[in-house]
């Protein structure tokens, strides 16, 4: 008799290796990122593996097995707003990513030829080359995305499309409860704060789960495919979308293909005016996609570059480092300031590396670093005219880019 999904995904090894892919992520990140509403964090799960493991599994297999609420966590930003971070328990993470592993290699993970976000083998440098490439050829640039895409997935469509995609009815229920899953609410004052940040309940697929990025291409799947389709040349990134056409004509046609497309899902985008994030780019302007620019150069070509906007979301990025109240808030002490701040620096300096100035955000970034441990020091009554050369090596004033 074949091994049902269910059997599959509930098998301790299977558990074991979704284990793996979770305990890896989580290294080098702080601690807010990985305890859930138990209070369970990957080392405490982990000091317990084995019997943690057999229970999920067990639960899993006699249908006992409920996803918890989502912990919430908002961050300050450096513009004064607040980034909602949703944690979901270490036990959910680990059958969700059991979950995505089975479905993986088993759905095609719905690579298309379009969509590059979430996609094995898929990257966002993949999806810059590729958007460099369309632009050489149709170098009018109609960009835009998707009106809070997360908080807007209509959970019956999505049901429809896990019932049509996803052959296997004995995981179904755990996916549907995965993307039903809420942030937990404590009080009427955290419910408004909720609802500032545009999230409903009943509504929406929470970000920060495995899950999400696999619910958001099932979700988009039928605009990938409309546009394969009227043979459009489009790169997709999550709910980020370029569109490459002959002329400024061609290019506005796309707003009201993606406006007839995504209306079918319940979806939208922002209309086309000044300083709306929808935009159409005429063949010598710097086209802003994924964070970069496809810029034009003088002999005719486009080059990936980043952007002076993008310099400046990586300064305000790492000065927060700087702050002594956000680094309480994600429980950066001193034994973790330092590994969390080199971390984010290498993690921008690879992300860029395929840029034309990949090397001036590398010493941006590393400016920004040394800058982020003055503001510690400062804070911390340390005058740094006083430190010797040693003292400000040992801190990581000394230390060089790559």
């Amino acid at each position: 008799m074949p091994v049902t999904a269910l059997k599959a995904v509930s098998s301790e090894s299977h558990l074991r290796a979704a284990w793996a892919d979770v305990s890896r992520g989580g290294k080098n990140k702080p601690s807010y990122r990985r305890e859930g509403i138990d209070g369970d964090s990957l080392l405490s799960f982990g000091e317990r593996l084995e019997s943690n493991l057999a229970r999920i599994s067990s639960d899993l297999r006699n249908g006992s097995f409920r996803f918890q609420s989502l912990q919430p966590v908002f961050i300050p930003k450096p513009n004064g707003k607040e980034r909602l971070i949703c944690i979901p328990a270490v036990r959910d993470r680990i059958v969700q990513r059991a979950l995505l592993n089975y479905l993986r290699p088993k759905s095609g993970w719905m690579a298309n030829g379009i969509s590059f976000g979430f996609v094995p083998d898929h990257s966002v440098e993949g999806a810059l080359h590729l958007a460099q490439q369309l632009r050489r050829a149709r170098p009018w640039v109609f960009k835009t995305d998707i009106t809070a895409f997360f908080d807007h997935i209509d959970r019956d469509l999505l049901t429809q499309r896990l019932k049509a995609r996803v052959k296997h009815p004995s995981i179904r229920p755990l996916l549907q409860a995965a993307f039903r899953c809420e942030i937990r609410v404590d009080n009427e004052s955290q419910r408004t704060k909720f609802k500032k940040q545009g999230i409903r309940e009943g509504r929406g697929v929470r970000q920060g789960m495995p899950l999400s990025p696999y619910f958001a291409n099932l979700m988009l799947e039928p605009f990938d495919l409309a546009c394969i389709r009227a043979g459009h040349q489009a790169v997709r990134y999550a709910d980020d979308l370029a569109f490459f056409a002959a002329s400024e004509q061609e290019a506005r046609a796309m707003e009201d293909f993606c406006i007839s497309q995504l209306k079918s899902l319940n979806l939208q985008i922002p209309m086309l005016a000044d300083g709306s994030k929808t935009r159409i780019y005429a063949p010598n302007e710097p086209a802003e996609f994924l964070g970069l620019e496809l810029t034009p150069t003088r002999s005719g070509d486009y080059e990936i570059r980043a952007s002076a906007a993008q310099l400046e979301r990586i300064k305000d990025r790492i000065h927060s480092f700087g702050s002594l109240q956000e680094l309480e808030l994600r429980k950066l002490d001193v034994t973790r300031f330092g590994n969390a701040l080199e971390a984010t620096v290498r993690a921008y300096e690879a992300a860029y590396e395929h840029c034309v100035n990949a090397k001036d955000v590398s010493a941006h970034a590393n400016t920004c670093r040394r800058n982020a441990i003055a503001k510690v020091m400062s804070a911390l009554g340390i005058d740094m005219q006083k430190l010797t050369a040693n003292q400000r090596w040992f801190l990581g004033f000394e230390r060089t880019s790559k």
